[in-house]
């Protein structure tokens, strides 16, 4: 809807000056978490007999309001009349009303409680839609079948459908986001079977190519322990500096993604850095292990005669 502030000059049509409008019960906030910046929420004590209240967020303080003291500022709440404004009590922060995507939008909200059928906004916030947000530590079955029992009690005629968790309704506004995460995984998960192969591959190799020289070290009177170790010891030291190159481009190549993400998250994940590293680490330790241990076995003759 249009903003039209009291003692403001008019804005003119425009996106830019328009705002979310809503009706909102008392309790609406709390139920949904949404923090409170300035002022207070609504109360039980705004009636229908009382002026008209509204509450704002951030986005709208800063479009309409910048650089002034948003509370008691009244904004146009019916054309003509005693009940001509609504006066802001409340400054609460932005929350994402479509998509965890989307840039927040100006937001008003009206208290549903002081909306009246004569109100100019009634036939648009009154009656026409209704969203009823529920906290329960119940499970969701159990509200959804009680809520219908409530709704059926206090109005036999009126209907309740699309009943979602809150889990649910952001789960579906990132389908596209979901599905292609999906797909990254997967080609995640085949690159990093690939580099595991390749990993095994390269220290099997390296360690067969020492076959002549391990046998020399066990006709010298080496132990097949300090075979073992030596092996071991040398994929340790190639395994430690991939593990430090590979920890420097995740976190730099972590930090590039971040600037990519619209949802605030992070793009280096510890956990998931820490659980490939050591992933990879022992898939090195086993592909140098296990020449290495039939390298010790074999008779000294035998890998000394080994081109």
């Amino acid at each position: 809807m249009d903003v039209e502030l009291a003692n403001h000059p008019k804005p003119e049509r425009s996106a830019q000056a328009y705002a979310q409008a809503r009706a909102t019960s008392v309790d609406y906030f709390k139920t949904m978490g949404i923090r409170l910046l300035r002022g207070r929420f609504f109360t039980t004590t705004d009636s229908a007999t009382t002026a008209p209240t509204a509450i704002v967020n951030r986005t709208f303080t800063r479009r309409f309001l910048p650089n002034e003291n948003p509370l008691g500022q009244q904004v146009r709440y019916n054309d003509t009349g005693e009940r001509q404004w609504s006066t802001i009590v409340g400054v609460i922060d932005d929350s994402p009303q479509k998509t965890l995507d989307q840039p927040p939008l100006p937001e008003i909200h009206y208290n549903f409680a002081q909306l009246l059928p004569q109100d100019d906004l009634y036939p648009i916030l009154g009656a026409f839609h209704m969203n009823v947000s529920i906290r329960s530590p119940l499970a969701s079955d159990t509200i959804d079948r009680e809520l219908r029992r409530v709704m059926h009690d206090l109005q036999p005629d009126a209907a309740l459908s699309n009943f979602q968790t809150m889990q649910e309704v952001v789960d579906n506004s990132l389908g596209n986001q979901v599905l292609a995460a999906r797909l990254l995984s997967l080609f995640a998960l085949t690159g990093l079977m690939i580099a595991v192969a390749r990993i095994y591959g390269l220290l099997a190799y390296s360690v067969s190519q020492r076959t002549r020289e391990l046998g020399v070290r066990l006709a010298l009177g080496a132990q097949r322990e300090a075979i073992l170790w030596l092996v071991l010891s040398h994929a340790l030291v190639l395994l430690g500096i991939g593990g430090i190159l590979g920890a420097i481009v995740s976190v730099a190549s972590g930090k590039l993604l971040t600037s990519f993400l619209v949802y605030k998250l992070n793009g280096f994940d510890a956990f998931v850095a820490v659980s490939v590293a050591i992933l990879l680490a022992l898939s090195g330790l086993i592909a140098s292990y296990l020449p290495a241990r039939r390298a010790a076995r074999i008779d000294p003759v035998v890998a000394l005669r080994t081109e």
